[in-house]
């Protein structure tokens, strides 16, 4: 009875972390009409674990239940903007907190993730997840994981938009985002908080720009 527990539960894990993939990556994208059957059959599990998944998911924010459908969450261009605003305070935060806990192991970890970068940028799937995992491996320096915790939701609400639209039509090229990310290491590394914030905020109002020019298409 036990190992049967434990196995439902591992397929409902793994059913919800694959539809929020999917949504997070544009497979399911903002306003796509969505139902447990098909979902169910695309996965090759039962209803029922896709049911919960999709029930976590609307409490996430990701997934809108209407009176006789289920769709993807689609933000307003006016959420988007309030997203990016909310990362730049948070983002903010988590530079100022990290920037006592500089170390030469940390700094190494940052790069090594910018040099995979630098091997991804025809990737663009590819290099969009090795920039998360930078971002937010540079704001884990903070050593608050409430703070983290609270970053990576927020990141993931307007995800699916950086890599449906900024991706789409980008005037913020992959190089130059590059080139901010070794500044960040540089600034971080020399702990001149004030420079790195400001280059933080610049970063976030360039891909918001970016998302902009769709919504507005």
């Amino acid at each position: 009875m036990d190992n049967q527990t434990i196995q439902v539960s591992t397929v409902s894990e793994e059913v919800y972390k694959q539809l929020k993939e999917r949504i997070i990556t544009g497979v399911l994208a903002p306003g796509q009409r969505v139902t447990v059957r098909d979902l169910a059959q695309s996965m090759g599990v039962s209803t029922m674990p896709v049911r919960e998944s999709l029930r976590k998911l609307e409490v996430e924010g990701f997934i809108i239940y209407q009176r006789r459908s289920v769709s993807v969450a689609r933000l307003s261009a006016q959420e988007v903007a309030e997203i990016f605003e909310i990362r730049k305070q948070l983002e903010g935060t988590a530079i100022r907190w990290s920037i006592g806990h500089v170390t030469k192991e940390r700094i190494n970890k940052l790069e090594i993730i910018l040099e995979q970068m630098d091997d991804c940028l025809a990737d663009e799937t590819a290099w969009e997840r090795l920039n998360k995992l930078f971002h937010l491996t540079l704001y884990g320096y903070a050593d608050s994981q409430p703070l983290h915790d609270t970053l990576r939701q927020i990141w993931q609400r307007v995800e699916p938009y950086m890599h449906l639209y900024a991706l789409t039509t980008r005037e913020y090229s992959l190089e130059k985002a590059q080139e901010d990310h070794y500044q960040m290491i540089h600034l971080w590394k020399n702990k001149e908080e004030a420079a790195l914030v400001a280059l933080i905020e610049e970063h976030l109002a360039k891909t918001c720009k970016d998302i902009f020019l769709q919504f507005n298409q």
